[in-house]
């Protein structure tokens, strides 16, 4: 079941620092839930990560969290704010989210990071936040949201940014802790002093093997020189102070089993010319004889168990050449056997492929002429009904023009009678106006001479 809080924050910069100390709370929680150390551990385990190396740590854990958890916004009315758990079981949150979730695994795993708040538009209006976390090169910035960011990266235009580290005191403020900032402080001072002393010493071994390396190939370029070569190093490596110190530890002072053999003829040689001067050809020469050849038998004795040894070496790894051998013959014996089994089914499946083929250009073929016919059935029917349906229409519509007619006669057939009387006395009219301007310009030009003639008269 989950478990929801609602809380009155204000607005602005006040406000912003009430959800990032509730964010600093919930990251600190979280690093100590189970859920979230076993991811991030698996996590560290599954990239094979050295455990000391912060960077690469962080740089995985990043990764992790930008390819499995999705950005999703807050409701519009709300500032959401999730668990480092329940971000990891719904897979979904937005940049405070997913900020919090990162920061809860990397302290998880001993990391120590902080949150980074910048605003875009108003200084006193801070809209996104990213984390940033300590590494042997300082601080280096996590913003999984941005879709192309990569570790390093972070926003370059911003009006305002903050930093908020993560210490107990950021959560419950007070003056009782700041006895607990100093010795946070104090921590972190020893933990960078460790770290350079380790790298101090991680330097001088690291100087240390490439200095006996050189030593080593010289010892060899040496020995390439032939016997006076091998006893200018044997005679180096005696004369090396600390001699039996270095026969106790891995280093090139370190005499191997010939240069044993030789430092133990050498000695043997020089004792025996000495007791020889010493005697002066008494008894005591008997006693060197015998004495140099029970050496000369240890020695021999013991280059036989070094042949024994090399011979059992020799076969050793004849019978691991032979097993291996073994194993490749028959891991090649079993790839050349599958290659022949998928062989046989690919000419399997190549030859089910060209029979599919073959129906289905025999179908395409029938289904063509099908269609063919089909296309040619339905022009002929479109054709027939397209005739048959123009007469029918040809038909109906000399009815309906033969009714129109007979209708429109019956109806206009007074109003043309009426029309025709009409016009047949308008010429009567015509005709009679005619007439009277006849004799209206009869009379007139009868008038006309009468009044000329009267006036000739």
């Amino acid at each position: 079941m989950v478990n929801v809080q609602f809380q009155d924050i204000p607005t602005g910069n006040a406000g912003t620092g009430v959800t990032v100390k509730e964010m600093i709370n919930e990251s600190i929680q979280g690093s100590v839930d189970l859920p979230v150390i076993t991811t991030a551990r698996k996590i560290v385990l599954a990239n094979n990560v050295n455990p000391r190396n912060e960077r690469e740590i962080a740089d995985h854990l990043f990764f992790w969290v930008k390819e499995h958890i999705h950005f999703v916004r807050d409701p519009v009315y709300a500032e959401l704010l999730q668990s480092p758990r329940r971000t990891l079981e719904a897979k979904q949150g937005d940049c405070d989210d997913l900020s919090t979730l990162l920061a809860s695994l990397n302290l998880a795993v001993g990391n120590i990071p902080r949150f980074v708040t910048v605003a875009h538009v108003d200084p006193d209006q801070f809209s996104h936040v990213y984390l940033q976390v300590m590494t042997d090169k300082g601080w280096v910035s996590y913003d999984a949201v941005v879709r192309e960011s990569v570790p390093g990266w972070e926003v370059k235009n911003f009006v305002n940014k903050a930093f908020w580290a993560f210490n107990i005191s950021d959560v419950n403020v007070g003056m009782g802790n700041v006895f607990d900032k100093i010795y946070d402080e104090l921590k972190r001072f020893e933990r960078r002093v460790r770290k350079e002393v380790r790298r101090a010493a991680r330097r001088i071994r690291d100087e240390k093997r490439r200095t006996f390396k050189k030593i080593t190939e010289e010892f060899a370029r040496w020995e390439k020189m032939g016997m006076f070569g091998k006893f200018l190093v044997l005679g180096v490596k005696i004369l090396m102070p600390g001699f039996i110190f270095f026969q106790f530890t891995k280093n090139p002072f370190k005499l191997t089993s010939d240069e044993w053999m030789m430092f133990a003829k050498l000695g043997m040689t020089i004792t025996s010319a000495v007791l020889s001067i010493v005697s002066g050809g008494a008894a005591i020469p008997l006693l060197t004889a015998s004495v140099l050849s029970l050496a000369n038998t240890g020695i021999s004795a013991y280059e036989l168990k070094e042949n024994i040894d090399a011979r059992k070496d020799v076969i050793k790894q004849l019978k691991e050449a032979s097993v291996q051998f073994a194993v490749e013959e028959r891991t090649q014996r079993e790839a050349i056997e599958k290659l022949e089994t998928d062989n046989k089914i690919l000419e399997l499946i190549e030859n089910k492929a060209r029979a599919y083929l073959e129906e289905s250009e025999l179908f395409q073929a029938e289904n063509r002429k099908k269609t063919e016919s089909k296309e040619m059935q339905m022009k002929i029917r479109n054709i027939d009904l397209a005739t048959e349906y123009r007469i029918q229409k040809e038909r109906e519509f000399s009815n309906f023009r033969r009714k129109d007619d007979q209708r429109i006669y019956v109806k206009y057939k007074a109003k043309i009678d009426a029309f025709n009387s009409l016009v047949n006395r308008i010429n009567m009219i015509g005709a009679g106006y005619e007439k009277a301007k006849s004799e209206f310009d009869f009379n007139l030009k009868t008038f006309q001479d009468t009044m000329a003639y009267t006036k000739v008269g």
